[in-house]
């Protein structure tokens, strides 16, 4: 194994990434919860592939390779999109759309909350959800989308 440390370390902070979970579904922050799916997922898949492919190309798991195909399905809720998203490269491609969406709709609430304008909070909650929801599941699964059809054309 060429650098022992890096599964080490991604298993680990698959784990951390884990610790603020709870109280991000408690307050129903979407963007946060959504980040830690997001980069959970890719530090597993990453961990796991530099134990699997260490020092070689061949492909000794492909088992794995379906699992990771499980893994990049979990946003999705037909079984019709099954052959959609196909690789785990296509996941990690969306996890780079999905991390930058969820830090903005991060952003976006600080600036609400540091602005101090009176708003009226149950209407603005409901879009706010729904517009994190769009921009950090939707937009990485068409970003995912176009990817995979890029790629499959002869």
């Amino acid at each position: 194994m060429r650098y022992p440390e890096f599964p080490v370390f991604g298993f680990l902070a698959a784990a951390l990434v884990l610790f603020p979970l709870p109280r991000l579904v408690r307050v129903g922050n979407i963007a946060g919860i959504a980040i830690i799916f997001w980069v959970f997922q890719v530090c597993i898949i990453h961990s796991v592939n530099s134990i699997i492919w260490a020092g070689n190309a061949k492909n000794s798991a492909p088992s794995w390779c379906q699992f990771c195909k499980s893994l990049s399905l979990q946003q999705n809720w037909f079984q019709l999109t099954y052959f959609l998203l196909p690789l785990a490269s296509t996941f990690v491609d969306g996890v780079s759309i999905a991390v930058s969406a969820s830090t903005f709709c991060i952003t976006r609430h600080l600036e609400y909350i540091a602005s101090g304008r009176p708003l009226e909070y149950d209407l603005i909650q409901r879009h706010r959800r729904s517009f994190e929801l769009a921009m950090c599941f939707v937009l990485p699964g068409i970003w995912m989308f176009v990817c995979v059809c890029k790629f499959s054309r002869p």
